[in-house]
């Protein structure tokens, strides 16, 4: 367990131990107010970082906020995580989490129902790290309603990993497409047309007969 076993080094060597891992020249810094100093007053001095060549594939080290160039881009993003997202207490309820793992190991056989339970103890909006993905879970029908009625636009950029990226499958997607004409097109279409009492009604049977061919 390498992050045990660095923070353990610390009453030996000290908050601040250099380290060679491979070929690469490491400096691990244990101590809260010496990062603090760090990033504060000596962060000039380490804007060159290495990039390799499987990090420039599809610009990702442009991306990055651990691997993009130090110019505008780095410096508004640098603040939105110091300032914004790095506040603790700024952050939904969440139960404790696995380093690196994050709350993966926690959800058990049924996460749904381990989900549904996080309810009573940390309310309505939880937080969760699955692996290394952060995740807001809204457990309530007043917060989702609000969400998407005023809050949408926040969320409107979507992750697109190569898979989806597939034969242009990401623009076709209602759940993936971007926000555009056409997304807005689908949802009117999927909203007023197709998800309702009526069409329910009509295809009733056929999803009954495809649920017990299921469950048999």
């Amino acid at each position: 367990m390498p992050h045990r076993t660095i923070a353990g080094i610390k009453q030996k060597y000290g908050p601040v131990v250099w380290l060679k891992i491979g070929q690469v020249n490491t400096i691990v810094i244990l101590d809260a107010d010496i990062v603090n100093d760090f990033f504060k007053n000596h962060d000039l001095l380490f804007i060159d970082r290495n990039i390799i060549e499987t990090m420039r594939s599809k610009n990702y080290h442009k991306g990055s906020l651990a691997l993009a160039p130090y110019r505008v881009y780095w410096r508004v993003m640098r603040q939105i995580c110091t300032v914004e997202m790095s506040n603790y207490n700024r952050l939904s309820p969440r139960p404790p989490r696995w380093p690196l793992f994050g709350h993966i190991f926690n959800l058990g056989t049924m996460p749904h129902r381990t989900i549904a339970g996080l309810k009573q103890k940390y309310g309505p909006v939880v937080w969760l790290k699955i692996g290394q993905v952060n995740t807001i879970v809204m457990l309530t029908v007043v917060i989702v309603n609000d969400f998407f009625k005023n809050h949408d636009l926040l969320f409107i950029d979507r992750n697109i990993i190569d898979t989806m990226r597939s034969k242009n499958y990401h623009n076709g997607s209602l759940a993936l497409a971007p926000y555009r004409v056409y997304w807005r097109v689908m949802r009117r279409l999927c909203t007023v047309k197709m998800f309702v009492n009526k069409r329910n009604n009509q295809t009733e049977y056929v999803d009954r007969t495809y649920i017990d061919n299921m469950l048999l």
